[in-house]
């Protein structure tokens, strides 16, 4: 069941961080925690990190994986 929620949330956020120019590097469901890890060559500013994570958490409301 983890994986498939893991693999639909995937599908969901890749999309947005791929939008963001940030490559998806995991997405990993624990208890109640979803962790999306994302990277960059050069790696991720503060300003660029909050905003992909608006966006992913909007993407996730509208879908609700």
């Amino acid at each position: 069941m983890v994986s498939s929620t893991v693999e639909r949330v995937r599908a969901v956020v890749e999309p947005v961080v791929a939008a963001a120019d940030l490559d998806l590097y995991d997405v990993e469901l624990a208890g109640g925690t979803l962790r999306v890890l994302v990277d960059a060559a050069g790696g991720v500013d503060l300003a660029v990190l909050g905003a992909v994570t608006r966006a992913v958490s909007e993407a996730l409301d509208a879908d609700d994986p």
